[in-house]
Parts: C-alpha cells; sequence; structure tokens
C-alpha cells in the first residue's frame, strides 16, 4: 500500500475513533513519517519507546531497516490526548521541526485494541502505533 493511502486510511480510522484523556503513552510503539521530498512520497519506518512524566514527552524512534539506528527524536509536552513536540531527524542535514496532534484509543469488543498518536504539520505526517493487549482494560468501549 502506497504511504499516501496508508495516511489517508488512518487519518479516516482517527475521524471515527474515540478518543481519551490521562491514558498512560510510555512504552514501546510502531511508527511511519511520511513526507512529500519533491520527487515522491518518502517514508520512513520502525519501532520507538515514548517516556512522559508530568506533561512533557521524549520519543526515540529506530530505524526499521537497521534497529540500533536513532532516525527521529521527538520532545515536548502533552494534555490531555494533545502532542506537541519537536522532530530532531538524526543523520540528515535537516533542521528540526514542529509538528502536533492527537492521541486515539479504538477498542475491540472483546477487550484489547489500539492506540494512535498521529502528528502533522501540513506537509509531514508522523504516525504511532501499539496495540493494547486483550486483558487491558479499553476505555471508551466502542
Amino acid at each position: 500500500m502506497s504511504p499516501l493511502r496508508v495516511a489517508f486510511a488512518l487519518a479516516a480510522l482517527l475521524a471515527t475513533a474515540s478518543s481519551w484523556a490521562e491514558a498512560p503513552i510510555d512504552g514501546s510503539w510502531h511508527w511511519f513519517r511520511s513526507t512529500y521530498n519533491g520527487n515522491g512520497w518518502f517514508q520512513t519506518n520502525g519501532d520507538g519507546t515514548i517516556t512522559s512524566s508530568n506533561q512533557t514527552v521524549h520519543a526515540e524512534l529506530f530505524d526499521g531497516a537497521s534497529p540500533a539506528l536513532d532516525r527521529h527524536i521527538l520532545s515536548g509536552s502533552f494534555s490531555k490526548n494533545e502532542l506537541h513536540v519537536r522532530v530532531e531527524d538524526r543523520h540528515t542535514d535537516s533542521g528540526p521541526y514542529e509538528l502536533s496532534g492527537r492521541l486515539v484509543r479504538t477498542c475491540n469488543v472483546g477487550g484489547g485494541g489500539f492506540d494512535f498518536i498521529v502528528l502533522s504539520n501540513g506537509y509531514v505526517v508522523l504516525a504511532l502505533q501499539r496495540a493494547l493487549a486483550k486483558s487491558a482494560p479499553c476505555s471508551p468501549a466502542p
């Protein structure tokens, strides 16, 4: 599936999903970043870790092809389900940039669900996703 289709599908899912406030965001996440570079859409992806404390957030996102390579570093703030971060793209000549977005949770009827974070500034989309264990409480339910 093309990066643009993935971004649109994720946006459609988020438009119909319930959001939550005060949910912990610490832990492991899967991510992708997509931007238009003048010749077409460029996408990177991998796994990362988010840590948060007192409405501050820090994330280290590692490259999917080279997991030891820290591809993006995010630092910023969150309140309820809104995030505002500064992104440093590592190992490139591009400067830091700002992204903002929301945390959204979808719940499965049988338990568990998914958390999503979609950040954008109009030309860069950075989306993160993690699965909730079937035994984990998921609120609000669909």
